[in-house]
């Protein structure tokens, strides 16, 4: 697969004709580090040859070789909105930020100011919210069916 598809491997042929773009997990043999990221085909064959965006990892990878390194192709998507949700969503699953074995510094290309701060306190306040969400859920179903 290698001649169509550069490093990466994947369960079937990538298909940029098809698919707007990818989601990516890149493991690092040599120290058992990961990474999750998205990339979008466009023109060319650019996809072909990418590593990832993030500087800690491209360092690792010019350090060890690539041979240190697969590139996995988790799965393809039709639009943007559906590639960039799963790899929102794979990430926060996996808590990268939070998880020392995981390259990732942000969610979906975007840095979160939280991840420094203690875990028992953000869960606290998502239950909490969660909670109040569900209230109003409550409070406007009784109203629409009074």
């Amino acid at each position: 697969m290698s001649d169509h598809s550069g490093h990466w491997e994947a369960r079937q042929v990538p298909n940029p004709q098809k698919y707007h773009g990818f989601v990516y997990l890149i493991v690092n043999k040599y120290n058992g580090m990961y990474y999750i990221g998205r990339k979008m085909y466009g023109g060319g064959n650019a996809w072909r040859s990418y590593t990832g965006s993030c500087k800690p990892l491209n360092e690792d990878i010019k350090k060890y070789g690539k041979k240190w390194f697969t590139f996995t192709i988790l799965g393809e998507f039709e639009t943007k909105a559906a590639m960039n949700y799963m790899e929102e969503r794979l990430q926060y699953i996996f808590d990268v930020l939070h998880d020392e074995k995981y390259y990732n510094k942000n969610i979906g290309g975007k840095r979160y100011a939280n991840q420094e701060c203690n875990q028992d306190t953000v869960k606290e306040n998502a239950l909490r919210i969660i909670e109040e969400i569900k209230e109003t859920v409550n409070e406007q179903r009784e109203t629409t069916e009074s």
